[in-house]
């Protein structure tokens, strides 16, 4: 009997578990760590109104695929999107990256051999090329930005690596802006309560539009209904960067780091605040301080922590930003250069 184990374990004391399966015919393991284009057209938006969970399974089924990768001891299984009719499948790095022969099952269109056209694995995103099709179904990516806690979400998946049609589970947005514990893997993340199990790594979060809004990515092994996905805005920016395998960049980060987790202000006025401050990050060298309410950057106004990290992630390592911010009533200017997360 083929037993299953967490493919990319917990992050070391805290519980976090990135949700792809690697079968073994040993003993359950699991390592202290988690790892957390192209371009179908990208629609929709963030939408809060009662799910048909009918129509949009109806609607965005037939476009989530299972994948299966590696080979021997290390056969991971994890879920994909498809998002163009040619068989470009976007999904989590840690799903893919174990090398091996890459196997993907498409709903009515049977299984195929992939490759990994790119992948970034501190964003925890990748994107793989089924070989030999065409005329696909795709999942519409819609907008993460009007997302709001409490909207319902459906997340679909391959959860535990069963196979058949995704497992399907429903829930609402729990939290904006998570960070995993450890400061390991991709940050302002949503949360959900929607049941996400191992083998959903890769898989959509969908709004009650039947768009997805997220790609599910981890779990929180130590608590129950503690969810995590990489918001489809964030990922959108890197869709047409990602490092080619083997190229000089494919393991590097190429994600841009400012070095500040921040909230929304607490009196609902424009810009983010600044909750903490990454020690030895850009926004360090800039002098910013938790308290700190940062209003624009380049010159255009931050009305919100998601405002924050599009404008971040729309820029690359090495980019340089000019960062506003209020401290005490005092307005401040200054330049910082933006580093790889992780770096």
């Amino acid at each position: 009997m083929i037993a299953i184990a967490v493919a990319v374990g917990l992050v070391a004391g805290s519980g976090v578990t990135a949700v792809a399966f690697w079968a073994s015919p040993s003993k359950h393991t699991a390592s202290p760590i988690i790892k957390t284009s192209i371009a179908a057209p990208l629609t929709g938006s963030a939408a809060a109104g009662p799910l048909n969970v009918r129509a949009i399974v109806a609607q965005v089924e037939p476009a989530v695929v299972a994948i299966t990768s590696g080979s021997g001891r290390g056969r991971g299984a994890g879920t994909g999107m498809l998002l163009t009719s040619g068989g470009q499948v976007l999904t989590n790095a840690h799903v893919v990256e174990g090398g091996g022969t890459i196997r993907v099952a498409i709903p009515g269109h049977g299984t195929h051999t992939a490759h990994v056209t790119g992948a970034d694995s501190s964003a925890d995103v990748a994107l793989v090329q089924v070989d030999g099709v065409s005329g696909l179904p795709t999942v519409q990516l819609g907008s993460s930005a009007g997302a709001q806690v409490g909207d319902p979400v459906l997340a679909l998946g391959n959860a535990l690596g069963l196979g058949g049609a995704p497992s399907v589970t429903e829930g609402i947005v729990s939290a904006l802006d998570r960070s995993l514990p450890g400061g390991s893997g991709p940050d302002h993340l949503l949360q959900t309560d929607a049941a996400i199990n191992p083998g959903n790594s890769g898989g959509p979060l969908v709004d009650s539009a039947g768009h997805a809004i997220g790609m599910t990515t981890a779990i929180a092994g130590d608590a129950q209904n503690i969810g995590f996905a990489i918001p489809t805005d964030q990922i959108r920016p890197l869709l047409d960067h990602l490092p080619a395998p083997g190229s000089p960049g494919a393991s590097a980060a190429s994600t841009a780091f400012l070095g500040v987790a921040s909230t929304d202000t607490d009196d609902g006025s424009p810009g983010a605040l600044v909750q903490q401050v990454e020690p030895g990050s850009p926004a360090d060298a800039a002098g910013l301080r938790a308290g700190d309410v940062i209003t624009a950057v380049d010159g255009t106004s931050v009305g919100s922590a998601n405002d924050l990290v599009r404008a971040i992630h729309s820029h690359k390592p090495g980019d340089h930003i000019r960062l506003t911010w209020s401290r005490g009533g005092q307005s401040q200017s200054v330049t910082a250069t933006l580093v790889p997360t992780g770096g």
